[in-house]
């Protein structure tokens, strides 16, 4: 990038959750180049930002980012990286892209955009202590289960988790699923075991920097865990792993009826990962 030091950048990505977090690693990559980060998102998962001192977040929905991109305010920034269709180039540092290439891993997708290497990057979101998750996890070893996802063929069935829940907690390890509304059909199911539920992003995080193994499927959570390096398995079915793969720590187990998993299998891979930690 051709670009003095100490100037800022303006991106614009307003998708779902996994979208959002699919940019989160070039964001940091940006940060080498410029001195702050405009990025304009999706204003549900803004607490995604919170507290990252170089990213400015706005909400891509706001009159202001409404009327930057018509050219009817002005953000004095080196460049305009905007991944939708839905702007004209007016000005000439303004650069359009698709919002996704169906070809590419959705992590290099950005990087090849702008023509830079893609490089990993260590991800970190500040953490906002809470104490009542806190006492929930203390001294203990934490294994978070998300058992949601988009779409149920994307689900792998919660009876799996189970059993491999029953099969943690006879090595010492605690169990404690991640629920969102989506999956407020299935809180009938769980009787007396561990859950947070409905719960914001920065708890979210929270968990994730305490736990050991994260399991889950192709989701936004899932994308999230593996953004911040938690190990563990993101199982998927039909969805296409060599585009939608995790950025990092989790390891991707697939088969195009998700279903067809075996718990059997995930624990024998489990204990492998046990064994090397």
């Amino acid at each position: 990038m051709n670009v003095k030091y100490k100037e800022d950048v303006f991106v614009y990505r307003k998708g779902a959750l996994g979208d959002t977090i699919f940019f989160i690693p070039f964001l940091f990559s940006l940060r080498k180049v410029f001195r702050q980060i405009f990025f304009a998102g999706n204003y549900l998962y803004r607490d995604l930002f919170f507290g990252i001192d170089f990213i400015n977040f706005l909400d891509a929905d706001s009159t202001f980012v409404f009327n930057l991109m018509r050219g009817k305010e002005n953000l004095e920034v080196n460049s305009f990286y905007i991944f939708s269709k839905a702007f004209d180039k007016i000005r000439d540092n303004y650069f359009i892209y698709e919002p996704l290439q169906e070809n590419t891993w959705v992590y290099k997708y950005p990087y090849d955009c702008i023509s830079v290497n893609f490089e990993k990057e260590n991800i970190y979101f500040p953490v906002v202590f809470n104490e009542k998750l806190f006492s929930l996890i203390k001294n203990k070893k934490i294994v978070l289960f998300h058992p949601g996802s988009g779409g149920n063929r994307k689900r792998w069935s919660l009876g799996n988790f189970f059993v491999i829940e029953e099969f943690l907690k006879k090595i010492g390890y605690e169990v404690i699923y991640i629920l969102g509304e989506s999956e407020t059909h299935l809180l009938k199911f769980f009787g007396n075991r561990k859950i947070v539920y409905n719960s914001s992003f920065s708890d979210i995080i929270f968990l994730l920097q305490y736990a050991k193994i994260f399991i889950g499927g192709d989701s936004g959570i899932g994308h999230l865990a593996g953004v911040i390096g938690v190990d563990g398995f993101m199982l998927f079915g039909p969805s296409n792993d060599q585009i939608y793969r995790p950025y990092a720590g989790l390891k991707v187990i697939k088969s195009n009826n998700v279903d067809d998993i075996e718990s059997s299998y995930i624990i024998d891979k489990l204990g492998g990962m046990i064994e090397k930690g």
